[in-house]
């Protein structure tokens, strides 16, 4: 781990099982490996197992201490104080995001029409997103396409599209105005 002052820290990786999948916060480094082990490393300390999903880590966001964790198996996984709980059965690999209000993922809906992706097997996907304020799940961005990799800063949404039918970059900001009010 490099600090914005260029220090560098590190610790032994535990088993030798491949990482696949790594994100970091606020001096925790969360990773996840081929096995569907979901470990936590805080600086200075060694790292410690924090869960096991049911395949293979595709990809973990972290922040404020909760996790979440997409794997093979379609599957999006909150972990955090209380334990496990799934979110999504149809989560697509391709990246998620965490900021200290919302868990965002993309989502498998449907098989790609075939003008979009002719002879593919890649499903069609739209970013899901997941209030910890409601504990509601929202369909976000619903476009046909493949919508994925997405990051989040504050209230800023930046995503991989291929609505268009190439890989473009787009962004949205006030993504809580976006959220239906409670």
């Amino acid at each position: 781990f490099v600090d914005p002052t260029g220090a560098i820290q590190s610790a032994p990786l535990p088993g030798r099982v491949p990482v696949t999948a790594i994100s970091t916060d606020a001096g925790q480094v969360v990773f996840g490996n081929l096995d569907g082990e979901v470990w936590t490393w805080t600086l200075g300390s060694e790292p410690t197992l924090l869960g096991t999903v049911d395949a293979q880590v595709t990809a973990v966001a972290t922040n404020g201490g909760r996790v979440l964790v997409t794997d093979n198996s379609y599957a999006a996984t909150l972990i955090d104080g209380s334990g496990a709980t799934q979110l999504s059965a149809n989560a697509a690999p391709f990246g998620a995001a965490m900021n200290d209000g919302y868990a965002l993922w993309p989502e498998a809906v449907g098989p790609l029409p075939e003008k979009v992706a002719e002879g593919s097997s890649w499903p069609d996907t739209d970013l899901y997103l997941y209030s910890f304020e409601t504990g509601t799940t929202y369909n976000l961005l619903e476009e046909t396409g493949q919508q994925g990799y997405p990051a989040l800063s504050e209230d800023r949404l930046v995503w991989q599209d291929a609505v268009y039918g190439s890989n473009d970059i787009f962004t949205m900001g006030g993504l809580w105005r976006k959220m239906p009010q409670t």
